[in-house]
């Protein structure tokens, strides 16, 4: 969302409003995905130009998003960044191996693999007896 303009805190305050009225609608429990990594770390936002903005990266804003939903969202996120990432840590770019060849930036059936294994590590398949 750095692209429009939107900043940490705004995305972190929209998906807050999500879940708040999502609960309020009755739903038990909301889960919050991370951002996934970016491809490479020198990436830029463009403005309307094409020129970079030098003061933000895709990669950086893509980190600094994920550590927000994470604090934001304790016990109540799925970190979609670190099974994507080299090194599987939030320090890491995207593995390649796990992103689709073509363009470079969805998960492949190996990324697909990895975010499935995230969903159920966070316990979001969780039976009557709440395990």
């Amino acid at each position: 969302r750095g692209q429009e303009g939107e900043d940490v805190a705004g995305v972190v305050a929209n998906l807050q409003e999500i879940e708040k009225r999502a609960l309020a609608a009755g739903v038990g429990k909301v889960w919050i995905a991370t951002a996934q990594p970016s491809p490479n770390k020198a990436e830029c936002f463009k403005s309307r130009s094409g020129a970079c903005d030098a003061g933000l990266s895709i990669y950086q804003s893509r980190v600094d998003l994920t550590d927000a939903i994470i604090a934001a969202f304790p016990g109540r996120h799925l970190d979609f960044y670190s099974p994507l990432a080299k090194g599987k840590n939030r320090a890491g770019v995207a593995d390649p191996k796990l992103l689709n060849p073509i363009d470079k930036l969805h998960p492949n059936l190996k990324g697909h693999e990895a975010l499935r294994d995230a969903v159920i590590a966070a316990g979001v398949y969780e039976d009557a007896a709440g395990r």
